[in-house]
């Protein structure tokens, strides 16, 4: 398989030059529903008040920028890596992303994130490359 981004196999003694992630590529998510205990002695309970996701916030630094999420079953879905550029040639999904999935896509500045909150129902990470 000569695409970008899909056939990466083992690079130990080989130059890849094919990137983890790239623009356009179909991400799958899933997610466990709130309720569930967790942490080192399962002493907290996830809850929240989101309703069903719509979105994926890709947020890194000071940029957060959505992607719609296309659910496919229960608490599973899609979307593909946005594309775009901040500065010079460095694209809006680079490196260690927090990635969340939403009922909303809020507005929001590095100074009030925090009124994501009460949307967000999944936080993970996602490493592009």
């Amino acid at each position: 398989l000569n695409t970008t981004g899909y056939g990466c196999a083992p690079a130990i003694a080989h130059n890849k030059s094919e990137p983890l992630s790239f623009p356009g590529k179909k991400i799958l998510f899933q997610w466990d529903a709130p309720g569930q205990a967790v942490g080192p002695n399962n002493s907290y309970i996830t809850a929240t008040t989101a309703g069903t996701p719509k979105y994926v916030g890709w947020s890194q630094q000071l940029n957060l920028t959505y992607s719609p999420l296309t659910v496919t079953g229960n608490n599973s879905g899609y979307t593909y890596q946005p594309e775009g550029f901040v500065y010079d040639n460095q694209g809006i999904i680079n490196g260690t992303m927090a990635v969340m999935l939403t009922d909303l896509d809020l507005y929001v500045t590095p100074f009030n994130t925090s009124l994501l909150n009460p949307h967000i129902v999944a936080l993970g990470l996602y490493q592009s490359g």
